[in-house]
């Protein structure tokens, strides 16, 4: 029996082209149709970059040129033996756990990290990485090492004191 390649890491150029198109494909019709004024002025503020591509900010091209691009799934059920569906406990907490781990690792070994999530493009990422009806894409994850000259943004952190409350 053949073992199946895992598609959720991808450093094959041609599926990386791929999810390219389908990211941009997604994006372009968010900028132009469904995002409103408001946060498309919040992203030109907070990424100059966005102004800087010739009014196109849905391009993403650092798909197909980082290392790899790590596709994050979460499973909103199990499968049962007989094709039933079975529950999966606090996906979206070990999914975003996961991800947190997996973001601090990045930057522990000096590599950079986009997080980002293809809105509206879940289903057909899903569909190209042949990843079965039970997983939804959660974010994909750009890795490799930083462009020469790359913008790294250094957002303030918020205290503590306005994220927890201590009991």
């Amino acid at each position: 029996k053949k073992k199946k390649k895992n598609k959720q890491t991808t450093q094959d150029r041609d599926v990386r082209k791929s999810l390219r198109e389908l990211v941009e494909k997604h994006e372009e019709e968010n900028y132009k149709h469904r995002l409103k004024e408001v946060w498309r002025n919040d992203i030109k503020a907070v990424d100059p970059q966005a102004s800087q591509m010739q009014g196109r900010p849905w391009q993403k091209p650092y798909i197909e040129q980082s290392a790899y691009v790590v596709c994050v799934f979460k499973q909103v059920y199990r499968i049962a033996e007989g094709g039933g569906r079975l529950p999966v406990y606090y996906p979206e907490q070990s999914v975003g756990i996961s991800i947190g781990l997996f973001l601090s690792a990045c930057h522990n070994a000096g590599l950079a990290a986009l997080a980002s999530y293809p809105m509206g493009a879940e289903p057909e990422i899903r569909d190209l990485l042949e990843r079965p009806p039970n997983e939804k894409l959660c974010l994909l994850v750009p890795v490799g090492l930083p462009a020469v000259g790359c913008t790294i943004l250094d957002n303030p952190r918020k205290p503590i004191e306005k994220i927890s409350v201590v009991i």
